[in-house]
């Protein structure tokens, strides 16, 4: 049975690049088994760990085949998950920044399927605009979970 894992975390990444990759794959990228990889992305497992050397080699092989890099996105979401920089914004504030951010993700999307091929370059500025959405609507729900940083009323 599939060992659950936490959405976007660094395990998660890692068990999508083999799903992605396949044994064969994995080992063509690594020169690790897919077995050894599957123990890098248990996190209860303390003995096994994956070399930035093999996420690095995982996530180009995951590009190849055209697929998003996941331990790359795992990577830039625990980034996004811990900012000591954050600064609370009224919510209404933080919306308006959202959804001109959508319409960032728009453009992009419109603009790569205008010739109904997305062209690696498109796909990679769409991932960005979307990682820059993803990030302004975690700061929102920062934002709503703290209510005193945004001068809120929190009812029960």
């Amino acid at each position: 049975m599939t060992k659950r894992r936490e959405p976007n975390s660094l395990e998660d990444g890692v068990f999508k690049a083999i799903q992605h990759l396949g044994d064969a794959g994995v080992f063509a990228a690594t020169g690790k088994s897919g077995s050894f990889l599957r123990q890098c992305s248990d996190g209860d497992d303390t003995d096994h760990h994956l070399q930035i050397r093999h996420a690095i080699a995982l996530d180009k092989a995951c590009k190849t085949i055209g697929e998003s890099p996941p331990i790359l996105a795992a990577y830039c979401n625990a980034l996004d998950g811990e900012d000591i920089n954050h600064q609370s914004k009224a919510p209404l504030e933080r919306l308006a920044n959202a959804a001109a951010v959508f319409g960032e993700v728009a453009g992009e999307v419109s603009t790569a399927v205008e010739d109904g091929v997305v062209h690696s370059s498109e796909r990679i500025r769409i991932e960005k605009a979307v990682h820059k959405l993803k990030t302004d609507l975690d700061k929102l729900l920062r934002d709503i979970e703290n209510p005193k940083a945004t001068a809120l009323r929190q009812v029960s």
